[in-house]
């Protein structure tokens, strides 16, 4: 059985940034990238990292 999707909106700032990184992922790659190719990219890059700040459930 299949899953589900997901959707996210985003809105203002935040949807100018995923703009952003989206240019910034399609200069590397070297051609446009779908909105759910740079969130798959970003998440990967989470499981790899984790977040790039402390974690405040951890204080």
């Amino acid at each position: 059985m299949t899953r589900p999707s997901a959707e996210v909106a985003m809105y203002g700032e935040t949807a100018d940034r995923f703009r952003e990184v989206q240019e910034e992922i399609e200069e590397v790659r070297g051609h446009e990238v779908a909105q759910t190719r740079v969130v798959e990219d970003l998440m990967l890059l989470y499981r790899q990292h984790g977040l790039p700040y402390d974690d405040p459930r951890e204080r």
